[in-house]
């Protein structure tokens, strides 16, 4: 069940939860840590009669989430929500930062979460804020129960140092617990016969908006959300809105542009706009017109320069896409999509698109040139976006 909100992780009334937090490699494997961490979700919930359930990072693509849904299940019965997102594929340090990003607004927080290594700076910080203050325990070397009580180990000063505390609930704060790599966990017991796994499937509109300072890392973050190693892997469309103005702004920065992924070895490329860019600027020919009275898409990326949103031409764009939308209005309908749906995935970038896209042509630059493609001893030349129908823009 695809969700808007994860209703699933908000915390049991009754009794509390517990949220264990992992994920998936790029191949939809579960990290070396899960059996530790989903040993000791159950051997702590049996001990404090909480409920168990999982929070599962996992990357965009369906086929990865379905091997690493299957192998979580092997292991544990429950309530899991499924966060699907580019960061379970990226750096640790990445991974955890877009956890905090992700992480929902929720009416009553589960009693403990506990996770793998990686997420400790989200941990550290979710647990930490103002407004909502937790109790932290990173880097839990050990945990075993004493006298009825849970007793928590950490390791401080590089493993030099030992610190002992207690798992101390009396207070209703939410406990946020990190394990480490080589933790030991009591062995697990026999639990209560599971109802069945219920799965949520949620994938979150994150509210940083990218400036021009983070086009680099923009680009890094729409090869992991693609699935593609190389952009020039990927299909391409550019789509020119009202905001481009007239012919000489066209020029300045659509043409660079397009000239800028051709560099790069991107073959599946396709030029379209708004119907305002093809019937009165008349930009471009109306047979790129995408929208209600045009042509519906549904490539891998689409670059919407200078698109507002409005509904008859949002609405022909198809869920595989990822939008790069840049446009100088925060609250333009494009750049807040995702507060109203989970796809097409819309990576909003404020600014100036004068100074934006530029930016942009200018990272795409930096990027490793794709060798054109030979045969026969001949150089295989890219076909022009205006030469014939492109097979990206379809009538709908």
């Amino acid at each position: 069940e695809d969700v808007a909100h994860p209703g699933f992780l908000e915390g049991d009334s009754s009794t509390g939860s517990l949220l264990a937090v992992l994920a998936a490699t790029p191949e939809g494997r579960l990290q070396p840590g899960a059996a530790t961490v989903l040993r000791a979700a159950e051997r702590l919930a049996l001990s404090l009669g909480m409920v168990r359930k999982v929070l599962l990072v996992v990357p965009p693509q369906e086929s990865v989430q379905r091997l690493a849904l299957g192998q979580l299940l092997e292991e544990f019965q429950g309530d899991v929500v499924v966060l699907a997102t580019s960061a379970a594929a990226a750096p640790p340090e990445v991974e955890s930062r877009l956890l905090v990003e992700c992480w929902p607004e929720l009416t009553r927080s589960p009693r403990l979460v506990i996770g793998e290594p990686w997420t400790e700076t989200a941990f550290a910080f979710l647990g930490c804020r103002p407004d909502q203050p937790g109790a932290v325990a990173l880097r839990v070397r050990r945990l075993e129960e004493e006298e009825g009580q849970v007793i928590l180990e950490t390791s401080l000063d590089q493993g030099r140092l030992c610190a002992r505390q207690t798992l101390d609930l009396a207070a209703d704060v939410p406990w946020w617990i990190t394990l480490a790599e080589d933790a030991e966990v009591p062995p697990r017991v026999p639990a209560p016969p599971a109802g069945g796994a219920r799965v949520q499937r949620w994938a979150p509109r994150l509210e940083r908006f990218y400036h021009r300072s983070d086009i680099q890392r923009l680009l890094e973050e729409l090869k992991l959300e693609t699935g593609v190693v190389r952009l020039a892997d990927a299909d391409f469309i550019i789509d020119v809105g009202f905001g481009v103005g007239n012919r000489d702004g066209y020029e300045a920065v659509i043409e660079p542009l397009e000239q800028a992924l051709r560099a790069l070895g991107v073959r599946r490329l396709v030029i379209g706009g708004s119907r305002k860019v093809t019937e009165e600027l008349h930009l471009l020919p109306l047979d790129r017109q995408i929208g209600q009275s045009g042509v519906s898409v549904n490539p891998q990326v689409l670059l919407a320069v200078g698109i507002s949103g409005a509904p008859q031409h949002l609405n022909y764009i198809g869920p595989r896409a990822t939008v790069l939308a840049f446009n100088c209005d925060p609250e333009a309908p494009i750049m807040t999509l995702n507060q109203r749906q989970p796809r097409p995935r819309v990576f909003p970038v404020v600014g100036d698109l004068f100074e934006t896209v530029p930016a942009l042509t200018a990272a795409l630059r930096k990027e490793e040139v794709r060798q054109p493609e030979k045969v026969g001893g001949v150089q295989k030349r890219n076909r022009s976006v205006c030469s014939g129908a492109p097979s990206e823009l379809r009538r709908g």
